[in-house]
């Protein structure tokens, strides 16, 4: 069997449900060789390959001067914005995860691996979006915003104050 057959078959038995490590062992090949076959494979149909990342990489980068003068408060305007930005990255992958799994669990032959990792990657990235939306709650303005954003009423803001 060439090259090219060993890469159809591959990815008929992995389409068919096969798990990687049945695969690997039964036609003799690298886990890193499927992985490439497959992501290859979706590439060529736009699909998202199986390959996803774990990193945050905002835009923005927090100027670390203003944060050895913490006296001036900009510091925590510069902390707001940082915070906002990795909770809206973290918010986009979780949708995307979110997407993917729902798509996984719905086929007929369920990839228990690919279901463990996409939910843990999903756990993971709604803790860090909740993490640094928590910020919002040290302003007294963008807490009470955020509170009545969650469905909350606030029958008496008078008692709310800000420490300047």
């Amino acid at each position: 069997m060439n090259k090219e057959e060993l890469r159809k078959l591959a990815l008929q038995l992995k389409a068919s449900g096969q798990s990687v490590q049945e695969i690997i062992k039964d036609l003799g090949i690298s886990k890193a060789t499927l992985y490439r076959w497959i992501n290859e494979e979706s590439q060529k149909k736009n699909e998202t390959p199986y390959k996803l990342t774990n990193s945050l990489n905002p835009t923005i980068k927090p100027d670390l001067e203003i944060f050895e003068n913490p006296s001036t408060g900009d510091w925590f305007i510069e902390a707001i914005k940082y915070c906002d930005e990795i909770a809206t990255q973290s918010r986009e992958l979780r949708l995307l995860l979110h997407t993917l799994l729902k798509e996984h669990l719905e086929k007929e032959s369920l990839n228990s691996r690919l279901i463990s990792s996409l939910s843990t990657a999903l756990e993971r990235h709604t803790d860090i979006e909740w993490r640094a939306r928590g910020l919002d709650f040290l302003d007294g303005n963008r807490a009470i915003t955020r509170v009545l954003t969650m469905g909350y009423e606030i029958s008496d803001t008078s008692t709310v104050t800000t420490q300047e």
